[in-house]
């Protein structure tokens, strides 16, 4: 297991994350379910709603974790608004996620931020939070 090919393919990972489309009306997660190197397995929209009130099964999303077999796990969401700095909200499911991902087993690599081709770390994996890339 080399860490560094660990953090380039997460890196990849999180620029194909990025460059997918997202509404521009709506708020859109993804979750990025990886396998134990890193490699996606699987990837699905987990939510949509409107600016700041989108609704997020944990349970839903960490059931569909363990029944693909995943090792650990990426969430992206869009900001229609074009801000890529996280809300409050941001936040506090990036910690619940986290905490709900440890209990399982699953390994919470990152929440990414998208806009119009950029994102920005909310965590603190690949990419310090003041980088924003394209």
């Amino acid at each position: 297991y080399c860490r560094k090919d660990s953090d380039e393919r997460i890196a990849a990972l999180c620029r194909r994350l990025a460059i997918m489309h997202y509404d521009c009306f709506a708020e859109i997660f993804r979750a990025a379910f990886l396998d134990g190197n890193s490699r996606m397995i699987w990837y699905e929209d987990i939510a949509r709603g409107d600016f700041g009130d989108v609704y997020l099964d944990f349970a839903s999303l960490l059931r569909t974790a363990i029944v693909k077999g995943a090792k650990g796990l990426i969430i992206a969401h869009n900001h229609p608004d074009g801000d890529l700095y996280p809300s409050v909200a941001d936040v506090r499911i990036t910690d619940r996620l986290k905490n709900a991902c440890e209990n399982v087993g699953i390994r919470f690599v990152d929440h990414i931020i998208v806009c119009s081709g950029h994102y920005r770390i909310t965590d603190r994996y690949v990419i310090p939070k003041t980088t924003v890339r394209r």
